[in-house]
């Protein structure tokens, strides 16, 4: 999937609900600017707005129309940055701690001081 998401300019989320998001963090772990609207927990944890995408504000009582809108302005307004380099550098940085060796080295830590006790 790394290969797939460097041929994109960006990731688009139209999730009204979502986990943790393993696409997001694939996404941004591939560098990608994301624009998706401002929900637990997926866009909240791996979506820094103003520095690697925005957080478009949602209402539940909006219709898919008013979603497909506000999605569509949160797209232009990325594509209307004078750089989206620094997007993806905050992206790849957001990406970090979950990177096999860093996930690794939380689980050795965390199972070494299980034998503390």
């Amino acid at each position: 999937m790394t290969t797939v998401y460097t041929m994109y300019a960006a990731y688009a989320s139209a999730s009204t609900g979502e986990g943790f998001g393993l696409s997001l963090l694939e996404a941004i772990g591939s560098g990608l600017p994301v624009v998706g609207f401002d929900v637990p927990y997926g866009n909240q944890t791996l979506v820094d707005d103003g520095q690697n995408g925005y957080l478009i504000p949602y209402t539940a009582t909006w219709s898919a129309q008013e979603k497909v809108q506000k999605l569509a302005q949160g797209i232009i307004r990325l594509f209307q940055r004078d750089s989206l380099a620094a997007f993806r550098q905050h992206s790849y940085q957001l990406a970090t701690p979950y990177l096999d060796q860093n996930v690794a080295r939380q689980w050795q830590q965390f199972l070494g001081g299980l034998d503390d006790d």
